[in-house]
């Protein structure tokens, strides 16, 4: 599922499955992965039982952020309501106490990341802990999400294994 705009690709699973059981640094990769996303899962389910909402969205634009390599996110409040499973006027108050602090900037789906210190003092410790293994797994440099696609794709595919989805 693809969350924001930008590049998606697909692949067959018969392809993936040939290039997991071929390559050992793909396989090594995936498996890091699969580990970090669950640790994730289950650091954002305690995260949602015990932290206030503006811990949460901060901790999510991070996240959020991480990702994408972009100070500017285009993002919907009706999409963090789903994400944060709130409804969205309380994410309208979230983001208003957020943008009031000058961390971010809010207008029309586009938040603006101003003060990235300053959002990691507003999120909860959460964070850093999912952060911090996920250094731990893939090394200090944590490669924006394209970059680790573009690892991926070097590892795997031929060409005719994958194609790009368009946004």
């Amino acid at each position: 599922m693809c969350q924001t705009g930008g590049k998606a690709y697909r692949l067959r699973a018969l392809a993936l499955k040939e290039a997991f059981a071929q390559s050992p640094a793909l396989r090594d990769f995936l498996l890091r992965y699969a580990l970090i996303y669950q640790v994730q899962v289950s650091q954002t389910a305690g995260c949602n039982a015990h932290h206030a909402l503006e811990q949460r969205l901060a901790r999510w634009l991070l996240a959020a952020h991480d990702r994408s390599g972009v100070p500017q996110l285009s993002l919907t409040q009706d999409l963090i309501a789903v994400m944060l499973g709130v409804r969205r006027a309380t994410v309208s108050i979230a983001a208003s106490t957020l943008q009031r602090a000058g961390v971010i900037r809010y207008q029309h789906g586009k938040i603006t990341i101003l003060d990235r210190t300053g959002l990691e003092n507003a999120a909860c410790e959460c964070y850093e802990a999912v952060a911090g293994e996920y250094r731990r797994l893939f090394g200090e440099y944590a490669a924006p999400a394209h970059e680790q696609n573009a690892i991926l794709i070097t590892y795997a595919f031929s060409g005719r294994a994958w194609t790009r989805i368009r946004p």
